[in-house]
């Protein structure tokens, strides 16, 4: 008798017989002259060795062949081959910055990407390093900007796919301040003078007033500047990409001085303005640090 054997050869992984779906197989009979296959789906072939190029799930069953030699004797083996389907392989995303879990962020957000359908992954990131970490945590930079493949270990094969992330600039929030009352736009105004802030940087703004109410009129124009308007004011910038900045800025409102003339002369009622002629007259004013007098 013929001892009728069966050896496989396939890259899939170790040579036992199983394959992911697309890999290439081999099964050769040995042990005799001629051989005789009958194939999962029942038929017969005598086209030795038996080979699939791309094994699906119908290549799939038991071969069974029988051997007979040079004596015209013959034995019967058998093998399985098992073909698994392919993994869905998946990236998905958590970010919430924007529009939530879209991998546009921006910068300074926290953004994780999950490799899924695998037992094991190897990402390759922008900068073109590797890393077998699963999931990737990013605490985002325009760096960690670009196109994240991931190559996943499952059905003994690698398979990769690719997600990218998008970083964009937050905002350069700016108040620009404009007013005349003693030195120009340093935000300290004598009360009852005009003062603009006018918010920069963005598309849009959020102003946090010193009164704790919110506004998002750009500028802010207080006509007539009162102790109720000074403060801290507080802006909320956000660009074209809907990333966001904060800047605060600082307004002083002065009291206006006690304005007042003290006259001394000793001509005719005692300090009441009226004098004889030839008599001294002394006014001095009072209520401030210094003065501008306009003479008659």
């Amino acid at each position: 008798m013929p001892t009728a054997g069966i050896s496989i050869t396939e890259t899939s992984g170790t040579a036992d017989g199983t394959v992911c779906a697309g890999s290439a197989i081999t099964l050769t009979a040995t042990g005799g002259t001629s051989y005789n296959w009958t194939l999962p789906d029942a038929t017969t072939s005598t086209t030795n060795p038996q080979s699939i190029a791309s094994a699906a799930a119908a290549n799939a069953g038991t071969y069974t062949v029988t051997v007979t030699n040079a004596s015209g004797c013959t034995a019967t083996t058998t093998t399985a081959v098992v073909v698994n389907s392919l993994p869905t392989a998946g990236i998905s995303i958590t970010e919430t910055s924007g529009t939530a879990n879209d991998g546009t962020v921006c910068a300074g957000s926290a953004i994780t990407l999950t490799a899924t359908g695998g037992t094991s992954y190897n990402w390759t990131l922008p900068d073109a390093t590797t890393s077998t970490t699963n999931p990737q945590s990013i605490a985002s930079g325009a760096a960690n900007a670009g196109t994240y493949t991931v190559a996943g270990n499952q059905c003994k094969r690698l398979w990769p796919t690719t997600t990218a992330v998008v970083v964009n600039s937050l905002p350069t929030a700016g108040i620009s301040i404009t007013e005349t009352s003693g030195t120009a736009n340093d935000g300290t105004v004598c009360a009852g003078s005009p003062i603009t802030l006018t918010a920069t940087g963005g598309t849009s703004y959020n102003w946090t007033l010193p009164n704790a109410t919110t506004s998002t009129t750009n500028p802010q124009s207080i006509a007539s500047a009162a102790a109720a308007n000074a403060g801290t004011y507080t802006v909320t910038v956000t660009n074209a990409s809907g990333c966001t900045a904060t800047t605060t800025t600082a307004v002083v409102v002065n009291s206006l001085p006690t304005a007042g003339i003290s006259i001394t002369e000793t001509s005719g009622t005692a300090n009441d303005g009226t004098v004889c002629a030839g008599s001294a007259i002394s006014l001095a004013a009072t209520g401030g640090t210094s003065y501008n007098w306009t003479l008659p």
